[in-house]
């Protein structure tokens, strides 16, 4: 989860394998200690938790009660930490944490109690009249006839069965149906059942089990991804002795929180993440007061305002599951409370990627049952605080991307269940303190940009269990520690952009999970050693702008699942062997700047899935283009820039259909320009200025419909200047001069920002406007 995306160009290297090591970075928590079973995992992915609650419906009996809540919490649990794992919601299988006793706890008394309904008889009058008593408006919106409320009621007096259900079961069917009107129903994506004359309780949900109980009572209101557009109605609060789930999941909801959903006081899952909703959090949320109380997420929405201090206080059974409070992702401002240490039986607390601009209160100490808490990309200032020695509970920290300063603080190291650390990009500086290394849980620390000085420790080693390692971007120096090779299961590790020296230690060979190496831009020298060939599972390696030297490793073949290679900016002198054929999954190879020697090999033409090929200021890169060069048809970048390759340009080249930049400039390329060009029409960029090619310029380029840029300047081409040509209306820069005998007439049209065509040496060049 880190912070940096987007795609992978010449010298640069992807973010760390999150497949292998799930990211950490505050945006969605993850984290999870119990593998879901399989035949939840499927639901998952269209369950979405949503509560209700009926104010006059037939009460549960205590066993069902209690009993259905140990049930969907276990199945809530197993599946939420799948859901976050595909950026849908998380935290439920670690639990989260929160017990507070009611004697300490703050909740608003401005909310009324639901109206109690006046009993009815048969005909339409009664019916109006039961709904206007609960109504909490008196009814009022009964008199619009476009109304949710007018349009329910109107749904409800046809029902084929409304003789035969009793009052509760009436008011329950007419808030569903106000449900279904507010948020357009009509155009959900999945409203299988919903206003039919079966029983509601087969409507279509997003639960685990069943939706009402054995009375027909409704329990569970969950949608997801189903495009509800519109609000969320105040009717839901008449459920409120019954409503357990509340969750409306990334359905495009909008418009503000209703207070009166804190009348809701039995929900123990509540969310409604990944919607539209604007305003401010409503304190009578702190209303839900149900013990079993363990999810409460409004993240990823438009919400503004503080955080109500009373959310803190949200009661929750410790001896069950823990709750989880997440509030990321949002629009919130003002301070972090210090109210956050009544939270102090929390499991899992989000308050990442808001606008708090605090320090983080000393507080934090009495979170003592916290496991993950996130405050990823705020403008949360100051130190942090030495307390946080005292959340020993924690298995996820994320503190990136704000502006803390200061040293870390000796007491992380008392954390020593915590598995994941994530402070990068703050103002972190001077070292690591030594106490980090009892972290010996720690699966994944990223402390990349911050300002961290001094050496590697060696205390990198005691962290056994350590799977992604990101000290990129820092200020680091010294030598690679030979201890880090005790880290066997590293997946990623990341060391660019500091000033590293020495070599490169041959014992990164052991690392039998290594997907992930980044070494680039330091100050490394000596030769890439053969033992890093050994780390077979390596997916992307990164050697670029060091001091690296020498040879090619021996047994580059074992690198089956390499797909992106970068080591420009060094003096590697490699011959490329005819084993990099064997490299099938190779995406990106990059050797600018480098002095690579010898011929191409055929054996190129194996690299079915090769993207981008790139040598430059290689005047001992000899031969010709093979022309197996064809068969990469993936090829989108072929770059020899100042190179001593030779012969002719491959027709073949004109099979290479995504080719998008071709730049041979520079090099011993001779002959006829191949017409086959005129094939890749993906074309961008074809420049192959100061070579020997001679002939004519072919007709055929003029099919190069996308091509913006062509240069073909410096070299010996003859006859005239094709008019197709001006059918390149994309073409912004066309460079023909300098070739003995090209004749026109041509004009250059108004399109082309750069047009020089008319000289025949360098010395007498000028730009026709």
């Amino acid at each position: 989860m880190d912070e940096e995306n987007g795609e992978t160009v010449p010298g640069q290297i992807n973010e760390l394998n999150e497949a292998a090591v799930p990211p950490l970075d505050g945006t969605l928590p993850i984290a999870s200690k119990v593998e879901p079973p399989k035949e939840l995992l499927d639901r998952v992915k269209e369950l979405e938790e949503q509560q209700q609650n009926l104010p006059s419906a037939v009460p549960l009996n205590d066993d069902e009660f209690n009993g259905r809540k140990r049930k969907r919490r276990l199945l809530f649990g197993a599946g939420a930490s799948v859901l976050f794992a595909i950026a849908i919601i998380l935290a439920i299988v670690l639990g989260v944490t929160m017990r507070r006793t009611k004697s300490n706890r703050t909740v608003p008394t401005t909310l009324a109690e639901p109206p109690t309904p006046t009993p009815t008889s048969g005909d339409f009058a009664s019916l109006k009249s039961l709904i206007e008593s609960v109504s909490f408006d008196g009814g009022a919106a009964l008199a619009n006839r476009t109304s949710p409320q007018s349009k329910a009621l109107a749904w409800l007096e046809r029902n084929e069965n409304l003789q035969e259900y009793p009052d509760w079961r009436r008011i329950q069917r007419y808030v569903l149906a106000v449900f279904y009107y507010s948020t357009n129903g009509d155009e959900w994506t999945d409203s299988t059942g919903w206003l039919s004359d079966q029983d509601e309780c087969e409507w279509l949900t997003f639960s685990f089990e069943d939706v009402c109980n054995n009375d027909g009572v409704f329990l569970e209101l969950a949608m997801v991804d189903n495009y509800l557009d519109g609000t969320m109605p105040v009717e839901l609060a008449l459920l409120s002795d019954s409503l357990l789930t509340l969750a409306t999941h990334k359905t495009m909801m909008r418009g503000s929180i209703p207070t009166e959903l804190g009348l809701l006081t039995n929900l123990e899952f509540f969310s409604i993440q990944d919607n539209y909703f604007t305003g401010t959090i409503p304190s009578e949320l702190a209303r839900f007061t149900s013990p079993n109380m363990f999810f409460f997420s409004v993240m990823q929405n438009f919400l503004t305002g503080t955080i109500p201090t009373e959310l803190f206080a949200l009661p929750g059974n410790t001896d069950v599951w823990k709750l989880g409070l997440y509030l990321g992702h949002n629009l919130l401002s003002g301070s972090i409370p210090t109210e956050i240490g009544l939270a102090s039986n929390y499991g899992s607390l989000s308050l990442a990627e808001n606008g708090f601009i605090s320090t983080i209160p000393t507080e934090i100490s009495q979170m003592t049952l916290l496991e993950s808490f996130w405050l990823d990309r705020n403008k949360l200032s100051g130190m942090i605080p030495s307390e946080i020695g005292h959340m020993m509970n924690l298995n996820v920290l994320g503190l990136s991307q704000n502006s803390l300063a200061g040293p870390i603080p000796s007491e992380v190291g008392l954390l020593t269940n915590l598995v994941q650390l994530n402070a990068s990009a703050n103002d972190i500086v001077a070292g690591m303190p030594s106490e980090m290394g009892m972290l010996t849980k720690l699966e994944k620390l990223i402390l990349h940009g911050l300002g961290l000085n001094g050496t590697l420790p060696s205390f990198l080693g005691n962290l056994r269990n350590i799977q992604a390692l990101d000290l990129s971007n820092n200020s680091l120096t010294g030598r690679i520690p030979s201890e880090i090779g005790d880290c066997l299961k590293l997946a990623g590790l990341r060391l660019g952009n500091n000033g590293l020296t020495g070599y490169i230690p041959s014992d990164l060979g052991k690392f039998g999970l290594l997907t992930h190496l980044s070494l680039g831009t330091n100050a490394l020298n000596g030769s890439v050693p053969s033992d890093l060939t050994n780390a077979t599972k390596l997916s992307s390696l990164d050697l670029s702008s060091n001091n690296l030297s020498g040879d090619v490793p021996f047994g580059i073949e074992k690198w089956q699942d390499l797909e992106d290679l970068f080591a420009s900016n060094n003096a590697l002198s490699w011959v490329l062997p005819t084993e990099i054929g064997l490299l099938s999954k190779l995406l990106r190879a990059n050797f600018l700047n480098n002095p690579i020697r010898g011929p191409l090999p055929s054996e190129l033409g194996k690299l079915g899935r090769l993207e981008q090929l790139a040598f430059s200021n290689s005047t001992q890169l000899v031969g010709p283009i093979p022309t197996e060069v064809g068969m990469m048809t993936s090829l989108r970048l072929f770059l020899a820039v100042n190179t001593s390759i030779s012969g002719r340009l491959p027709s073949e080249m004109g099979r290479m259909l995504n080719l998008q930049n071709v730049l041979t400039e520079s090099s011993n390329l001779s002959g006829a320009i191949p017409s086959e060009l005129g094939k890749a029409t993906r074309l961008v960029q074809l420049s192959m200025s100061r070579n020997l090619h001679s002939g004519s310029i072919p007709s055929t380029l003029g099919k190069l419909i996308n091509l913006e840029d062509l240069v073909l300047y410096g070299n010996a081409l003859t006859g005239s200047i094709p008019s197709e040509l001006l059918l390149l209306t994309n073409l912004d820069s066309l460079q023909l001069y300098a070739n003995s005998n090209l004749t026109g007439p041509f004009t250059c049209p108004n399109f082309i920002e750069v047009c020089e065509v008319s000289c025949r040496f360098l010395s007498e060049c000028r730009v026709l406007e």
